[in-house]
This record gives structure tokens, C-alpha cells and sequence, in this order.
């Protein structure tokens, strides 16, 4: 829930922080006018701007111009609050009509922004026609309804300014309703307007962005349609500010925007509607059962419909009818239990509601008071929405990841095991070869009348510490992967003492294959540190390698030191290791001679985690010498020393 506050807030501010650059009123007096008459005369026109709201003189069914209001002619009229629905006034909603305002001001110059209205219209300031919107005419076939807004500048005359508006509405139920004409200094007033749109060009441009970037995700991920549902709300969004009311529309076509256009507005609008109805659908995966997807289906038809109904029967409550499946929706998200399931799913309906409820409440509430009310909304809507797939995608990919590295740590797991099972089932043969040997000899000499008993408990006592050598074997194979340059299990050794009593537990094995066994040892080898087991396992492997390829030869053991390695060789007059296995002898699995070929691996792994190097030199029929180095004893003083 902290996450999701702390993403309201900015969400919150940054809305806020357009809604007050676009759609609040900034510098703007709150001056109105009074029977037909805006006294401006004391105000500051420095940095104030100023609504032409109030009381105008009202004529419904006349067309006049400000010739007829000069030649005081005694024209009867009313006075009606603008900017206003004809509906509000005591007439007939269709027809013409003629507007007049009187501002006083000694303000030598000035500008006037008039906004869109939906009527066709003419505007005098001064006797001088400064704006045209569409054709006026005496009947709707003579009316050609354009909406567009636009800037006009204009000189008070005698401290006086008289603007007089003609308006023809055969169409639109509600019309001339919407922000109302402004005036102020020209450098006040088109820094306010272009800031505006120019923010709103930024707002649009950054639908447009999310727009690609939600579709792409969608193009890449079909899977997942609340992109799609977003991206189509982007788009829609687009087109749906660039043709809202002031917008960039109404300024920049020169003949304004007319019926087809307006109705491409209602229809982007019916499209949000039922695209926000889907997007709650598919992202808290909501079953839709048959009735209620016929039920949306044909409130989408009537909304279309609505749309393209002729504007003489078409009424802005219409719009109220898209609320009707979208609360349906929203009562579905709750019963559907899903917004306890992830508290994110809280913000998308919450935002949703706002979006909605706002749009609606600014429209026929604050339609008056705000300049395109419904940028924050939408953008507190739409942001919402991309920050919560943003953290789905996050949570995805991270559950990916995590994913991909259990399958990794399984993966190594699972090769562990194998090179373990691998390993065991080599590294066991040989003491298992050497303690079923002493076995079978101790066997036969107990059988005798005249065995040789001394030799017999040599043999015994050889094969328990190859059973013990076994014991200790199993526990540390599994250490060889991790095995680091430090160890605890490393002790300062006499290596030569290590190396005979080594080669003389295969005496007995080298002589049952007419073997004979050779072993040179420099004297006074130094001492190495290193573990003991692990180095025994690297001689072990190498006799029995030279035991079982050589038959009726000789195997020699060879040991020599400088002043920082010590250099063992174990030699045989063997059969060799064959020219196509040789290149890959050391990998995992290679062997020269029906082997499992994971000897000489474990004394590569072993030889090299203590600083020394292994290679192997052999020909075919000729004999092989395998050659590893081990450091001399350093000083090192992990673990207790091993005594002579």
C-alpha cells in the first residue's frame, strides 16, 4: 500500500499541476456584466484578463446588426446570462438570435479570444465583423453550422467598445455554451492562450508516445490486452483533445470544424467509453457470461446510434447512457473480488470512477467555469493505467528472472549430481578393486596350512585404509566444484611419506598384472600444503591409469623439486593413449581406454585448485608419463601441521 500512495501522489500533483496550467482560469477578474453593460473602466489590463460573462442584450428570433442598434431603432429584447444554453432562456431552442454587449474601458488597445461555439455565427466589434463561423440563414436549410475559435483585436472607441454577435443554431439543442470570449492585452492574452495549447499539444503528443509504446508491447506480447486496451484509449484520447472544444481544431482549420468532425468527437468519446468497459474486463479477467456481453453489445449499438442521430434530436444527456454498462462494469470489479487480490487493482477502478465521474460532473456542472476540464482526468486515468502495467511488467519480467535462475541453480544442481554420480562411479572402482584384491589374497592365505599371516594383516590393514580413503572420498566429492585456492581442509604434508605410501598400496595389484614398480624420490622433498585427500585421489588415479594399460612392463614413480614446485611423474611402458582421444584427454568424460573418463578431469580440477599444473605426454605402444606439479609449503597456517 505504500507503493500505491506514494504512485497517487505523484500521479495526484502531476494531474493537478496540468489541470491548473490548461484548464484553470489564471489572472482573470471576476468583472461581469450588468444589463447589457461590462464596466472595465478602473481596471488593470496589465496582467488581468477579463470574461465577457454576465447579463448581454438578448433578441431571439431577429438578426441585427450594430446598424440597427444605432439608428435606436426601439428594439425590444431581454437579457440572458452568458455564456449560457439557449435552453436557459424563455424561447424556443432553435432559431437566430442576436447577442449584445457594451464594455467600457480606456485602454487604447485590446484583443479578444472567442472561443468555439457550436452555432453559426458573426461577431461586430465596432461596427467592424471580426469573426465568421458558418452560414447564418432564416431556416435550417439556409444554416450551415461551423464551430471554430480565433483571435481578433480591436480599439475601444470614445472609451467604449460595442460587440454585437449573430447566431443561428437549427442543430444542436445545447449551443453557445462553453468558455466564455475573453479580452486583455494582447501580450497577456496570447501568452495565457498559447501556454495553454501548447500544453495541451504536449498532453497529446504524450498520448501519442504511449500510444506506440503500449501498442509495441502489445505487438511483441499479444498476450496480454491491456496493452492493446490501452494503447486504443491513447489514440482515442489523441484525436479526441486535438477536436475538443479550443483546441488545436477549431484554431488551425480555417473553416472551422463542422458536422463531420463533431460527430468524429462523440464517436472517439462512445469509444473510450466501451474501451475503458473492456480494459476493466480483461485486466482483472472478469467473466463475462453470454447476457452480459449481449447487454454491453447493445448499449454500444444504441451509443452509435446516438452518435449519428440528426443534431436537431441529438441532446448532450444522451452521453449519460455510456454510464449505464460502464457502473455495470465497475459493480462487476467489485463482486469479482479482485481488487483484494492486488492492491494496484484498487487504483485501476478508482482512477476509472474518477475519469467518469469527473468528466461528467466538469460537463454539465463546471462546463462554464473550466478551460478543457477533462485533461487531468484522463491523464490521472491514463498514467494510472500505464504505471500499473509498468509494474506488472516488472513483477513479470523479475518472476522471469527469478525463474530463469532457479532453473539455472536446477540446471547446476542436476549436473552436480550427474558429475557426482559420474565421479563416485569412477573414483570408487579403484579402492573397491584394491580392497576386493586384498580380500581375495587374504582369502587364499587363510586357506593354506603354511599362509603368510604377516603379509596377509599388511594386505587387511592396506584395505581398511582404502575403506576409510572411501569414506572420506564420498563426503568431499562434492566439494571439487567450489574448490578455492584456500581451504580449510588443507594441511602442511610430507609429500614423499604421501607419494610411498600411495604407490605402495597398488603393490599388490601391480604384481598380480607383471607389473613392476619403480619409485624415485629426491630426498629431502619439501613439504606441500594441500589436502590430503584430494592429492591422494590425483596418484591413485594416476597408477591405476597406468596399472590397467600396462601388462607385464614397468610403472615408475618420480618425484623431483626446485625451489618453488615439487614435479611428479608416473610413467608406464603401457599401450599408450590413442592420437584421436589425446587432444581432449583432461574433458570431462574422455577416455583413451574403455574408461569412464573422469580420472584424469578430477586430477586436472584438483591439481590446478592448488597452484600446480598437470600434463600428460604419450605414444601409442610406447608408454605414457603423466607429469603434475604442487607448490612447496609456504608458511601457510590454515588447519594444524601434519607431523612426520
Amino acid at each position: 500500500m505504500k507503493k500505491i500512495t506514494i504512485f497517487v501522489i505523484c500521479i495526484a500533483l502531476i494531474c493537478g499541476t496540468m489541470f491548473y496550467l490548461i484548464s484553470m482560469p489564471r489572472n482573470m477578474s471576476d468583472m461581469t456584466a450588468s444589463q447589457g453593460v461590462l464596466d472595465l473602466t478602473d481596471e488593470d489590463f496589465s496582467r488581468s484578463l477579463f470574461l465577457l460573462n454576465g447579463e448581454w442584450e438578448y433578441h431571439h428570433g431577429k438578426l441585427y446588426t450594430p446598424e440597427d442598434f444605432s439608428s435606436n431603432a426601439g428594439l425590444d429584447g431581454d437579457f440572458i446570462i452568458a455564456p449560457t444554453a439557449w435552453h436557459h432562456a424563455e424561447s424556443s431552442l432553435y432559431g437566430v438570435a442576436t447577442f449584445r454587449l457594451i464594455v467600457k474601458t480606456d485602454e487604447p488597445e485590446l484583443l479578444m479570444f472567442i472561443p468555439e461555439m457550436m452555432d453559426a455565427s458573426i461577431i461586430w466589434i465596432n461596427n467592424r465583423i471580426v469573426f465568421e463561423a458558418g452560414v447564418i440563414g432564416e431556416t435550417k436549410s439556409e444554416t450551415a453550422a461551423r464551430s471554430r475559435s480565433a483571435f481578433a483585436s480591436f480599439s475601444p472607441v470614445s472609451g467604449q467598445v460595442e460587440i454585437v454577435i449573430q447566431a443561428a443554431n437549427y442543430d444542436i439543442i445545447e449551443s453557445w455554451g462553453t468558455f466564455g470570449i475573453e479580452i486583455g492585452k494582447s501580450n497577456v492574452l496570447l501568452t495565457d492562450a498559447i501556454s495553454r495549447r501548447v500544453l495541451v499539444g504536449i498532453f497529446i503528443g504524450l498520448l501519442l508516445t504511449l500510444f506506440i509504446y503500449q501498442g509495441t508491447l502489445f505487438f511483441y506480447r499479444r498476450k496480454d490486452l491491456g496493452n492493446l486496451f490501452i494503447a486504443l484509449l491513447c489514440i482515442f484520447g489523441a484525436g479526441f483533445f486535438a477536436l475538443e472544444r479550443n483546441g488545436f481544431a477549431s484554431l488551425f482549420l480555417s473553416d472551422g470544424v463542422g458536422v463531420g468532425l463533431n460527430r468524429l468527437y462523440y464517436l472517439l468519446l462512445v469509444l473510450q467509453t466501451f474501451t475503458v468497459i473492456g480494459f476493466i474486463i480483461i485486466t482483472l479477467k472478469i467473466p463475462v457470461k453470454r447476457f452480459m456481453l449481449s447487454f454491453y453489445c447493445v448499449f454500444l449499438i444504441i451509443m452509435l446510434f446516438i452518435v449519428f442521430l440528426p443534431f436537431s434530436l441529438w441532446n448532450t444527456p444522451f452521453s449519460y447512457t455510456g454510464l449505464i454498462p460502464a457502473v455495470f462494469a465497475y459493480i462487476s470489479a467489485v463482486r469479482s473480488k479482485k481488487l483484494k487480490e492486488n492492491p494496484f487493482n484498487i487504483l485501476l477502478v478508482s482512477s476509472i470512477i474518477v475519469y467518469n465521474v469527473w468528466n461528467h460532473f466538469c460537463w454539465y456542472v463546471l462546463k462554464d467555469t473550466f478551460y478543457m476540464q477533462n485533461v487531468a482526468s484522463y491523464m490521472f486515468f491514463v498514467v494510472s493505467q500505464c504505471i500499473i502495467l509498468s509494474v506488472g511488467h516488472v513483477e513479470t519480467k523479475r518472476k522471469e528472472e527469478l525463474s530463469t535462475e532457479q532453473s539455472v541453480i536446477l540446471g547446476n544442481l542436476n549436473r552436480l549430481k550427474t558429475e557426482f554420480l559420474q565421479d563416485m562411479s569412477h573414483e570408487m572402482k579403484t579402492p573397491l578393486t584394491l580392497i576386493a584384491t586384498g580380500i581375495d589374497y587374504t582369502d587364499r592365505e587363510i586357506k593354506k596350512e603354511n599362509g603368510n599371516i604377516s603379509k596377509v594383516i599388511t594386505v587387511l590393514e592396506k584395505s581398511r585404509n582404502e575403506t576409510q580413503r572411501l569414506g572420506r572420498m564420498i563426503e568431499g566429492m562434492l566439494k571439487l566444484s567450489t574448490m578455492s585456492e584456500i581451504s580449510e581442509n588443507r594441511r602442511r604434508l610430507d609429500f614423499a611419506d604421501l607419494l610411498v605410501n600411495s604407490a605402495e598400496t597398488f603393490r599388490l595389484a601391480f604384481e598380480q598384472r607383471n607389473n613392476s614398480l619403480k619409485i624415485e624420490i629426491m630426498p629431502d622433498l619439501p613439504d606441500v600444503f594441500v589436502e590430503k585427500d584430494r592429492f591422494i585421489q590425483v596418484i591413485v588415479n594416476l597408477l591405476s591409469n597406468a596399472t590397467e594399460h600396462t601388462q607385464g612392463g614397468s610403472i615408475a614413480l618420480i618425484a623431483d623439486y626446485d625451489s618453488s614446485f615439487i614435479t611428479v611423474k608416473v610413467t608406464d611402458t603401457g599401450c599408450g593413449i590413442p592420437p584421436e582421444v589425446f587432444p581432449n584427454i583432461f574433458k570431462r568424460g574422455i577416455s583413451g581406454r574403455n574408461g569412464t573418463g573422469y580420472g584424469l578431469n578430477l586430477c586436472r580440477i584438483i591439481v590446478e585448485a592448488h597452484g600446480g599444473t598437470i600434463e600428460i605426454e604419450s605414444e601409442p605402444n610406447m608408454g605414457t608419463t603423466a607429469a603434475f606439479t604442487v607448490p612447496v609449503y609456504g608458511g601457510q597456517e590454515v588447519g594444524r601441521d601434519y607431523k612426520r
